[in-house]
């Protein structure tokens, strides 16, 4: 799935109960991956990176585990496992 990785969110805080974007895809999901999340990349995902999807009619903004290099490319498009996205916020 080709995403976004959005700009000027480090500010964003979690819903209440968690402690970070990262403790929220946990709180969500029971599992954290090992690796980043973009294709091909084989860094450990260490942060929750809020992303929105491109070329799609969901609006929603969504976190999925990144490495700190791609977490850092405001902006830009990446390749992600699809699977990996967890929604933020409601359409």
């Amino acid at each position: 799935m080709r995403v976004k990785n959005l700009n000027n969110t480090a500010d964003r805080t979690p819903p209440s109960g968690y402690t970070s974007w990262k403790d929220f895809f946990l709180g969500r999901r029971h599992f954290w991956p090992s690796i980043c999340a973009c294709y091909g990349c084989s860094n450990a995902a260490e942060v929750g990176a809020h992303v929105k999807k491109v070329d799609n009619y969901d609006n929603r903004w969504h976190i999925v585990p990144l490495c700190r290099y791609h977490n850092n490319q405001f902006g830009e498009e990446l390749d992600v496992y699809d699977s990996w996205l967890e929604p933020i916020n409601k359409e």
